[in-house]
This record gives C-alpha cells, structure tokens and sequence, in this order.
C-alpha cells in the first residue's frame, strides 16, 4: 500500500481509499522462518514447510535464517477484501459501529467505478483530487 485515507460527508458516503502499486500480487511470496539459532522453532518451522502443498520452493537458508516461498491464498486485493469485509470486518479488526454500517452495504471501487461516485459528489471529488495530487494544500 502506497498511501490510505477515509472520507465522509457525515451523512450517507463513507470511502476508505487504498493507493495501491498493483490491485493483484504475484502467486508466491517469501515467508522468513526463524534464525539458525533457535533450535525449536528452526525444528518446527522445517516441519511445517518440509512437504508442505504450500510451500513451493525451499526450505533454504539466507542470511542466517531458514526461508521458503509460499503461495498466496489471495491474489487479487479486491477479492481479499470482499472476504475480509463479509462480516463487517469484525475479524479483521473492524471496529463494531463501522462493522455494522459494512453489513448494511458496501461497495469496493476500482479505478474506473469509482468515476461516476466522483462526478455526483462534488466535495468527494476535491478530496479525492487533492490526495491523488499528493500534496498538502499550503504548498
């Protein structure tokens, strides 16, 4: 994530924007493991990634410590959050008055979606514009 803020107009439009580098993310990922070091979590960490379906290269060891790379469970960060926010967000964390305006409705916008919100709501349109633009005001 780039940046990230949240807008309202205190009445019936809330918006949490997410500047991201890329809505999608690449299949694998590193995932570090402990230091050389530590002995029992060097052993369970091995365990848990030797053979498993998920892991697909490694284990190995870099600068000191094992690593593997792993797959993603989510790859696109649209569908992530449409499953994070199923339940108002209540299990990601979500505070509870937010979760249940969330389990009334949202909506996730991307990109082009979010033009026509923009063009009926002239104050969302100045806040959104002013961050895009990524500056503060007095400069």
């Amino acid at each position: 994530m780039l940046r990230c803020t949240s807008w309202s107009n205190e009445e019936n439009l809330n918006a949490f924007i997410f500047e991201l580098e890329s809505r999608f993310l690449p299949p694998v990922k590193k995932h570090l493991g402990p230091p050389l070091e530590k002995a029992d979590e060097c052993k369970n960490f091995l365990a848990k990634h030797t053979g498993s379906p998920e892991t697909v290269s490694g284990p190995y060891i870099e600068d000191g410590r094992w690593v593997v790379e792993i797959r993603r469970k989510h790859t696109d960060v649209v569908a992530l959050l449409g499953e994070r926010l199923k339940d108002g967000g209540r299990n990601a964390g979500v505070a509870k008055e937010i979760a249940q305006v969330l389990n009334r409705e949202f909506k996730i916008l991307v990109n082009e979606e979010i033009a026509e919100t923009y063009k009926k709501n002239g104050e969302f349109a100045k806040f959104l514009t002013e961050f895009l633009l990524g500056k503060p005001k007095w400069l």
